[in-house]
């Protein structure tokens, strides 16, 4: 986390509007005695500042923090990890702000038996917001994610260990590539198609590693390979936070008071129904909408736009946070049983289709964004070339939905798939996608 990222998420905290998923990252964050040193810090000069601030507005923020700490009911955890690490946290500080310090080992253990009155009158609870450190923000964090009773957690883990209580089943996860990891608290949960995922839950995929996951009212969502996700389910709605990469899904109808969100270091995007790609990098955020319409915010400055089906956004420092048309673009490729019309699975760039498994009627359908007039398909050295004008645009055509039969050679293969603007292949050509694989037949299938 930069320190950037810190001072936001503290900044939140101090104003009341931290949600849960925000609360995740900054309790994951703290793990980190660095941070920790940092957060404490940052708080302190809150705590200054509040002084000079105490005549003006500064009763808002201090009536809001006694509310919180008055909702915290089991911080004991917290405050006594603090305790095992204090002689710790002196020598980091000490090694990473040189000169005195303004806060030392006596005002943390003054403030120690404070905490454990946290249930005494309202106003030893004023008392003490004035001079809140990290051990307050510590310990209601985990009182505001685990404050509601929550029921028994079947674990998916098959460790033997028992699943985290303060969290629910949320979605389900119905597909993974490659690397995949799931951290659930402080452990780390094995994945298996099928397996709840639940709030709180950080996904990361490696390199070429893919999962997706589906949510009771129909939502489907999938990372690409190098994202980090984060699950969130609140009363404000479900949220996704998506710390780096790349996220692609088709939200169901939301309802207008528990709209979905998917945040962004850089931006928040608000979804009430659509479907979507939000990627984003050192250099922003991206937003692309296919269905639907969302709402797009720029942390930065608030500044928001709306972004309809057709178009994207691009939430950046420095840069206009206009709503542009998208290019004509090949978005994925699947491969489709021709006879019974359904889809098998993706296809990627060297991937391996193995007829024995897969069947030997079959078909590849190009799904695209933008202003698409028509969709050109090459296959090896025009081995099979054939133009599509209107959806479904697929390699081996279509009539009205049902897909004409493809039976791939045994061998390497090279496809690529071009949009353009006007039919017939004519107009502007937009970003063309090639893909390597090869067939098989059960023979010489990997093991």
């Amino acid at each position: 986390m930069t320190r950037d990222e810190l001072h936001m998420l503290l900044d939140r905290y101090a104003d009341g509007t931290l949600d849960d998923v925000d609360t995740e990252r900054l309790l994951n964050a703290l793990s980190d005695k660095r941070i920790l040193v940092e957060a404490r810090r940052e708080l302190e000069t809150m705590r200054l500042l509040h002084r000079h601030e105490a005549e003006a507005d500064g009763e808002v923020f201090r009536r809001s923090l006694v509310e919180r700490l008055r909702a915290e009911n089991d911080g004991d955890r917290f405050v006594e990890q603090w305790r095992r690490e204090d002689d710790e946290l002196d020598a980091l500080a000490s090694q990473t702000s040189p000169g005195p310090r303004a806060t030392g080992g006596r005002a943390r253990q003054q403030r120690h038996p404070a905490l454990r009155r946290r249930r005494s009158s309202v106003g030893g609870w004023i008392g003490l917001a004035a001079a809140v450190t990290i051990v307050a923000i510590g310990a209601w964090l985990i009182a505001h994610v685990n404050t509601a009773p929550s029921p028994t957690i079947v674990d998916n883990s098959g460790d033997g260990t028992p699943a985290d209580p303060s969290a629910a089943s949320i979605a389900t996860l119905t597909q993974f590539d490659g690397d995949v990891t799931i951290h659930r608290g402080d452990r780390e949960v094995t994945p298996d198609t099928g397996m709840s995922l639940h709030s709180g839950d950080r996904l990361t995929c490696g390199s070429d590693a893919r999962a997706a996951w589906r949510y009771a009212d129909g939502t489907s969502l999938g990372a690409e390979s190098g994202s980090v996700v984060v699950l969130s389910d609140t009363a404000a709605g479900k949220r996704v936070w998506l710390e780096r990469g790349r996220i692609t899904g088709d939200v169901a109808k939301q309802p207008a008071d528990a709209p979905f969100a998917m945040e962004t270091p850089g931006a928040v995007a608000t979804v009430l129904g659509t479907r979507l790609t939000l990627a984003t990098s050192t250099e922003g955020s991206r937003l692309e909408v296919t269905e639907g319409r969302v709402r797009f915010e720029r942390r930065s400055d608030r500044a928001s736009v709306e972004v309809a089906a057709g178009h994207y956004a691009v939430a950046s420092t420095g840069v206009t946070l206009d709503v542009l048309p998208i290019p004509p673009r090949v978005d994925r490729l699947v491969l489709v049983d021709a006879t019974a019309n359904r889809d098998i699975r993706p296809v990627r760039d060297n991937d391996v289709i193995d007829l024995s498994r897969v069947g030997r009627s079959l078909n590849i359908r190009a799904e695209v964004v933008g202003g698409v007039g028509s969709v050109r398909f090459k296959l090896d050295d025009n081995a099979l070339r054939q133009v599509e004008n209107v959806p479904i645009y697929s390699l081996a055509g279509d009539i009205d939905g049902d897909y004409k039969a493809w039976r791939p050679s045994v061998g390497a293969h090279t496809l690529t798939i071009t949009p353009y603007a006007d039919p017939q292949a004519k107009g502007s050509a937009g970003e063309a996608m090639t893909i390597r694989f090869r067939v098989i037949d059960g023979v010489d299938a990997p093991r």
